[in-house]
């Protein structure tokens, strides 16, 4: 049971929005993970992009797979405890200081 007092409607967007960029995000980072042809240009133009790159798309992709949950809490309040509560935070802020 929610407790926020705001109506479905209201959830709609956001929840659409994060879902969009899940089934989006998460594809195109595993694909600038494994790319071959974009590895070897970056190593040839300036092996610290890659670097940069490559951390980019990996941190992008470990928040993106905390969507799924994200969206469950978006709908149906955060259910599942304190101590995953505290874990799935500490994931958040530490991809978004690392990023």
């Amino acid at each position: 049971h929610n407790s926020s007092g705001v109506g479905p409607g209201v959830k709609v967007a956001p929840c659409l929005l994060l879902g969009a960029c899940f089934m989006v995000g998460l594809p195109v980072n595993i694909a600038v993970i494994f790319d071959r042809k974009y590895k070897r240009y970056a190593s040839k133009v300036n092996p610290n992009i890659l670097l940069l790159v490559l951390n980019l798309a990996l941190v992008d992709s470990v928040a993106l797979t905390t969507s799924p949950l994200t969206l469950y809490t978006l709908v149906w309040g955060f259910t599942l405890g304190d101590a995953t509560c505290q874990m799935f935070f500490f994931i958040l802020s530490t991809c978004l200081f690392i990023r």
